[in-house]
């Protein structure tokens, strides 16, 4: 069975063949995920293929065999991936509200949890963002140690888990009469309402020396 996936320690098991599916050969091709949701959609080569959300409602509102799977490999926070210019003003996540922002197309997943929050007003659901803080997740490790590699200075020191904890119990007992369709950042909102910024928050058990002698 043909599967495509871009490259990551969630999916890398499954590739490299220490965790085997009953019953199926699996035949693995890595991929960067553009290339791969144009190979998939056009060609179809795949039985199994990682795949944009957008992509997917897209092919399944023309009448696509699609099914989705939901397993999410990435899991990667796209909406802390934004590039300014240093001479705007910009420091933090407050400073863009009432901004214009750009995006690269217009089919695309990171914009549907807005579009979804307007969907779903009226069914009393209620759908925001959690922008968290600094943290050790997909990719920390080796982006880090290549920086210590070359000599670089590494980022601050990654937050525990636990300073999400506060903000999304709050956001789970708010209705969408109340609260949706927002972005939040869990360190600004955890400051503002007197639960302490980094210094609190920031993994005293983690350090850089550590990670570069692993």
């Amino acid at each position: 069975m043909g599967f495509v996936t871009g490259k990551n320690e969630r999916v890398e098991p499954l590739v490299d063949g220490r965790v085997e599916v009953e019953g199926v050969e699996l035949i693995a091709t890595h991929s960067d995920p553009s290339e791969t949701f144009w190979r998939q959609l056009n060609f179809e080569e795949f039985e199994i293929a990682e795949m944009s959300l957008s992509s997917y409602l897209i092919a399944k509102s023309r009448g696509r065999d699609m099914i989705a799977i939901p397993v999410f490999p990435a899991r990667r926070f796209m909406h802390t991936e934004l590039f300014y210019h240093v001479d705007s003003g910009i420091r933090e996540l407050r400073d863009i509200v009432g901004k214009r922002l750009g995006v690269g197309e217009y089919q695309q997943t990171a914009a549907l949890s807005f579009y979804l929050a307007d969907e779903v007003r009226e069914h009393n659901v209620a759908v925001n963002i959690v922008v968290p803080g600094h943290t050790r997740t997909t990719g920390f490790d080796e982006q880090n140690r290549a920086r210590l590699a070359t000599g670089s200075r590494p980022g601050p020191l990654p937050m525990v888990p636990e300073h999400m904890v506060p903000l999304v119990l709050h956001l789970a007992a708010q209705d969408a009469a109340r609260t949706t369709g927002k972005m939040f950042d869990v360190m600004v909102w955890n400051q503002e309402h007197g639960l302490g910024g980094p210094e609190r928050w920031a993994d005293k058990s983690f350090t850089y020396e550590t990670l570069k002698a692993g």
